[in-house]
């Protein structure tokens, strides 16, 4: 597997979305292992007639880095718009997924969404509220994001032509994600 991940993480070949200068951009690369059960999994829908998937939390940028090979018709597989970490609070829904990553503050939201961006997202996902398990705290119909977190979250992402995908249990989180574009 060694041999086969340095030969495939080379710049330019599958492995691992590189910069310009062939510097690894993920900070935890997909191993091999990860992107053929991923890669499998994807072959099997792309079979049952799924053509396209959106991604909705990836800690390993697995989406991205299978989006690429795809593209480049390396393997066959379905069109992909890849998401990177979700992203919620201290306290927050999801705080034990992988999935999720967890920041505070408006300069630490503004850093997710910009690493997710420079992993090779194609749109933020943000969870905005609880959801309908969890403990007590994990409410569904709060919004656990302060105003200048949201802020930061869309202020980052939307200008630059990424769009949000909100993630809650209730109206009343989604019509602030709403409010916010």
């Amino acid at each position: 597997e060694g041999a086969l991940l340095q030969e495939l993480g080379s710049p330019g070949r599958g492995l691992g979305r590189r910069d310009e200068a062939g510097t690894a951009l993920a900070r935890r690369p997909a191993s091999l292992l990860q992107l053929l059960d991923a890669g499998r999994e994807l072959l099997r829908g792309l079979r049952a007639g799924i053509t396209g998937l959106r991604g909705a939390g990836d800690p390993d940028y697995i989406d991205g880095e299978l989006k690429a090979l795809f593209e480049r018709g390396e393997i066959i597989g379905p069109r992909i718009v890849p998401t990177g970490h979700a992203l919620t609070t201290t306290g927050g829904h999801e705080t034990s997924n992988p999935a999720v990553r967890v920041a505070d503050g408006p300069d630490g939201y503004r850093k997710a969404v910009r690493d997710n961006i420079r992993n090779g997202a194609e749109h933020i996902k943000v969870i905005m509220s609880g959801g309908i398990w969890g403990p007590a705290w994990d409410d569904i119909f709060s919004v656990f994001h302060a105003e200048d977190e949201l802020q930061a979250i869309f202020g980052t992402a939307t200008p630059r032509g990424f769009p949000i995908m909100a993630h809650t249990g209730s109206a009343g989180p989604a019509k602030l994600a709403v409010s916010h574009g």
